[in-house]
C-alpha cells in the first residue's frame, strides 16, 4: 500500500485526520488510537478505496477467502465500536450494501460535531 503509507492524512477539509496511529476529529477533543489493520482500513477510505474486495486485498493480501471475509466483518465491527466508544459519530463509517464502505460525509461537512448519544443514528441539533 505504497500510496497510502504517509504518516498524516487529512480528509474532507481536514475534519478527519489520521496522524501516525491516531484518528482525530478536528474541531473537537475526539481522537483514538487505531490498530495496524484499523489504520489501513481508515487509510483506504480516506484515499477513496471503498470496495470491499480492494480493502480486503490491501489489508490481508493472500489469505484464504473465507478467513478474509470473517476478518473483514470483525475489523469493521471493532473499528465502529471503538470509534463510537471514543465519541466519534455513530454512523461515521457506513456500509454500501453489496459493495463496501465509506465515510458519512454529513458528519464531516457540518461545522459542529454531533453530540455522542448511545443508540442515536442522527446528530443532535442545538
Amino acid at each position: 500500500m505504497s500510496d497510502t503509507e504517509t504518516t498524516t492524512l487529512k480528509f474532507e477539509n481536514e475534519r478527519l485526520i489520521l496522524k501516525e496511529k491516531y484518528l482525530i476529529l478536528k474541531g473537537s477533543d475526539i481522537s483514538t488510537r487505531l490498530s495496524k489493520n484499523q489504520r489501513i482500513l481508515v487509510r483506504c477510505l480516506m484515499n477513496g478505496i471503498i470496495e470491499k474486495e480492494k480493502i480486503i486485498q490491501e489489508i490481508w493480501h493472500g489469505h484464504d477467502v473465507n478467513t478474509k471475509e470473517k476478518n473483514y466483518n470483525q475489523l469493521v465491527f471493532q473499528t465502529r465500536s471503538l470509534l463510537n466508544r471514543q465519541g466519534f459519530p455513530r454512523d461515521l463509517i457506513m456500509t454500501i450494501h453489496r459493495y463496501g464502505l465509506c465515510f458519512n460525509k454529513y458528519f464531516l461537512l457540518s461545522a459542529d460535531v454531533p453530540e455522542h448519544q448511545e443508540g442515536s443514528h442522527l446528530p443532535v441539533t442545538p
